[in-house]
């Protein structure tokens, strides 16, 4: 019995090169998509998305730098949720 060498590439177990280019291309793909969603979304919501999700503030530390108060800052990234889950398909399992 042969066993073939599998990798883990992409969030996927792939089995072969042509695998590991599908799936390069799927996620370069789902990254344009994200890109052009973002876009539509308002610049200030943005900033607010961007602080919590990259920089892991907290939404008090959002409030603070975007003089808002923790509620809006909270509000802002759930809407910006919510729109991204609207404009982006659902991916594939």
């Amino acid at each position: 019995m042969r066993f073939r060498k599998s990798f883990f590439v992409y969030g996927k177990n792939v089995a072969s090169f042509d695998d590991i280019f599908i799936a390069q291309e799927e996620d370069a793909a789902r990254q344009r998509a994200l890109q052009a969603a973002l876009k539509e979304i308002p610049p200030r919501k943005r900033e607010a998305f961007y602080l919590k999700t990259h920089e892991e503030l907290a939404y008090k530390e959002i409030a603070g730098m975007m003089n808002i108060s923790a509620q809006v800052a909270r509000n802002y990234v759930c809407e910006v949720y919510e729109k991204l889950r609207e404009l982006l398909p659902a991916s594939k399992p």
